[in-house]
């Protein structure tokens, strides 16, 4: 894998920006990225277990390599701990600044993980098809939907609504309201992982090793998404 980290600044996004530069180098593997308000990049390296932080000179620090599993999406909360989900031993970690991990059970595969408004936190579990909240006050977890396929990345939307993409053979990008009720927001893409929303309400939708972004503007009906970039990855 191309020891490159390809990212794009979701916030400044035009359907015309398409240039691709390299923003950090020297990253083994990494998979979930997120930065906090100061600008500092936060990276999860796949198969070293571990978070590194970037900072705005490019220095690099590692936060923990002694994660349980292999992080995929990652996400910060107010306070600034790191939230990771951690694949193959199925579990989520909160990582303070200073490493200090708390890990919550979950099982098959956690890939995504999101906070709603209230600072409640909301991971899946790709494998079962389930979504799972965490209640950060009293550490207890609760099933929001099951009876997805192979739900992965997961992002809220202005109105509360979670977004998930939903891999495997569904293909597709649903929104679960904040009551459960689910409708397709795009079908037919082929292995989306991971969203995100820009500031105009926008959504990219990442493709994984399949290398493509995808852009549905907001407001967009299913089937009016288009290829951002593609080429990326290995």
């Amino acid at each position: 894998m191309k020891k490159t980290l390809l990212f794009f600044l979701i916030s400044a996004f035009t359907v015309s920006a398409q240039t691709v530069t390299d923003y950090v180098t020297s990253v083994s593997t990494p998979s979930g990225i997120v930065f906090d308000s100061q600008g500092n990049l936060f990276i999860g390296e796949y198969l070293n277990y571990k978070i590194i932080k970037v900072d705005l000179l490019g220095n690099k620090t590692t936060i923990t390599d002694r994660l349980e599993g292999s992080p995929n999406q990652i996400t910060l909360d107010a306070n600034g701990n790191i939230w990771v989900p951690s694949e193959f031993f199925s579990s989520v970690a909160k990582v303070t600044q200073g490493g200090v991990i708390t890990n919550y059970s979950a099982f098959g595969n956690p890939y995504g993980v999101a906070i709603d408004a209230s600072g409640s936190v909301y991971f899946s579990e790709s494998g079962p098809g389930n979504i799972k909240k965490i209640d950060i006050t009293s550490g207890t977890i609760t099933t929001f939907k099951s009876g997805l396929k192979n739900p992965m990345g997961l992002t809220f939307d202005a109105n509360g609504d979670l977004l998930v993409a939903c891999g495997g053979t569904a293909n597709k990008v649903v929104k679960i309201s904040p009551s459960g009720t689910v409708t397709d927001v795009i079908t037919g893409i082929n292995s989306p992982h991971d969203l995100a929303l820009n500031t105009k309400g926008d959504l990219y939708v990442s493709t994984g090793f399949l290398g493509s972004i995808y852009f549905l503007p907001k407001g967009g009906a299913d089937g009016s998404q288009s290829v951002f970039s593609s080429g990326l990855g290995i």
